[in-house]
């Protein structure tokens, strides 16, 4: 959003930009990091023509956007990019400026060339039946040097990066920064950032976000069995989950970062458990038709007791149905219960599995989780191999796990092939809680398109008593919240806005083209 602050600030004082091209929606005419547009101001931002080409601020996302108008409608314009099968709805009010010229290498093409306009013509022409430029994704040097001090910090290493030797290019060591905490992988990256040479103020930012790290596993530790240790005393049985097991994997304390801490109890037990919760001062949203109850206190807890590993919607759920049934007694206490090396490894690439394909996506913390497991497991020939595939391949997911295991020995060994294929820039992308454009994207993929917006028109039970608390007293009244919901999202702009991004997202689907 700064950028697009920036960039009405420049329009609006010298009446025109040179912008630079990002992302390859513009091909064969416009080369990402290497082709300039030169942006002219609007005043009359509903004036613009077929073929015109406004940069716009995509409602969705927030996103600056430079696509060529193709139909012009009452209140907006339908766009396509010259590389797209995909349109974008653009509402007059979006537009910031539209494109006079390009710069491409040291020749200045006008909008008005005759050679520019036959070339509109033609690639406008058939858009259905228009070819489509593969991209050619250039590694930033940001992404590079996050990188290389995410395989160090993994591995465990000594530091061996020298950014200003390693990485020809000029690079921004705050976007390496901010990548790193979007990831969640600020904390194991910082003594690595240090010795790399990270500097000032940035450095110091780093290392505050290093200490919080620290100090949250310890609280979150010491409150986790003081939790425990009122479960023991109410006879409830309990099975640590995901990254309260996973961090001790690490090769320091407080490399791990995360959000809250999961714990897996029977579903009767939840009103004994959701009572010494709230004694304990947490506060709690829980909502029956889903499988977790979160309950958060100030400032910092976050708990999640689990009645089930998965939703029972997901197609992977029926595996884990009871996970009680193979859970081993733990032997220093009543009521603790863990899962066995192998189970716990088939859990972690499920919840893998459930967040890259099934839902908004999964980023880099999830690979360095499955490295440590690996090294522990795998390596160490500390699991049964054979258990493993065959439980996997029951599940759907053993030519996922497969590939997951490639992609992370391929990292780790520091093939930068990897960094321009289309799987590690979704990855990228994803940061550590994916997209919400992502998320879509699956759902219609997985459900289809039909029983997708079957789903978005009439939601379930227990998404609808989030939104209205009332329908669990009176669920004779979910047909007319359905009702209501329908009528009012065309008239507030977040419906209009969801509206337009969950179209355009399935158009994308439906045409076998991505989103660039």
């Amino acid at each position: 959003m700064s950028e697009v602050i920036s960039v009405k600030k420049a329009l609006e004082k010298n009446g025109f930009i040179i912008h630079k091209i990002k992302g390859g929606s513009m091909l064969p005419l416009l080369e990402e990091n290497t082709d300039l547009v030169r942006i002219e101001a609007v005043t009359d931002k509903d004036k613009l023509e077929v073929y015109d080409v406004p940069l716009f601020v995509r409602e969705s996302d927030g996103a600056l956007i430079l696509h060529r108008i193709i139909k012009k409608k009452k209140n907006y314009y339908i766009t396509y990019g010259d590389n797209c099968k995909h349109f974008e709805i653009v509402p007059f009010d979006t537009v910031l400026g539209v494109a006079t010229g390009f710069y491409k290498k040291d020749r200045y093409i006008s909008c008005n060339d005759p050679e520019y306009l036959k070339y509109v013509k033609e690639r406008c022409s058939s858009i259905k039946n228009r070819e489509i430029y593969k991209r050619d994704i250039k590694v930033a040097p940001e992404t590079k040097v996050l990188v290389k001090l995410f395989i160090e910090a993994v591995k465990n290493d000594g530091v061996s990066m020298h950014p200003e030797k390693d990485i020809s290019a000029h690079f921004d060591w705050h976007k390496v920064y901010v990548e790193a905490n979007r990831h969640c992988i600020g904390a194991m990256l910082f003594p690595y950032a240090k010795k790399a040479g990270c500097p000032e103020p940035i450095l110091s930012e780093w290392e505050q976000v290093a200490g919080k790290a620290l100090r949250k596993e310890i609280l979150f530790d010491a409150e986790r069995q003081a939790i425990i240790a009122e479960f023991e005393k109410e006879k409830i049985k309990y099975i640590p989950l995901k990254g309260i097991i996973i961090k001790d994997y690490y090769p320091k304390k407080g490399m791990r970062e995360f959000t809250d801490n999961d714990m897996l109890i029977e579903e009767r037990d939840i009103p004994a458990a959701t009572k010494i919760m709230e004694k304990r001062g947490y506060t709690s949203c829980y909502n029956e038709d889903f499988s977790d109850c979160p309950f958060h206190k100030a400032p910092i807890f976050n708990f999640e007791l689990h009645k089930a590993l998965f939703s029972r919607k997901l197609p992977i759920a029926k595996y884990f149905k009871d996970p009680w049934k193979k859970a081993v007694k733990d032997e220093n206490n009543n009521y603790g219960y863990h899962m066995t090396n192998e189970d716990f490894y088939i859990h972690v690439i499920a919840h893998f599995y459930k967040h890259f394909v099934e839902s908004s996506g999964a980023g880099l913390r999830y690979f360095a989780d499955f490295y440590c497991l690996q090294q522990s497991f795998i390596k160490n020939q500390a699991v049964d191999i054979k258990y493993i595939n065959k439980e996997l391949a029951k599940i759907g997911i053993a030519e996922f796990c497969s590939k997951t295991i490639n992609m992370t020995e391929g990292l780790f060994a520091g093939d930068e092939e990897l960094l321009t294929g289309e799987t590690f820039n979704y990855i990228l992308a994803s940061g550590i809680h994916g997209t919400k454009e992502q998320a879509i994207a699956n759902k219609i993929k997985n459900k289809g398109k039909l029983k997708y917006w079957l789903s978005r028109l009439f939601p379930s039970k227990g998404y609808m008593v989030n939104i209205n608390p009332i329908i669990r007293k009176a669920p004779v009244l979910m047909p007319f919240f359905w009702i209501v919901r329908l009528v009012k999202a065309p008239f507030t702009k977040s419906g209009r806005r969801t509206l337009t991004r969950e179209r355009n997202i399935s158009r994308n689907i439906e045409n076998g083209h991505s989103k660039d």
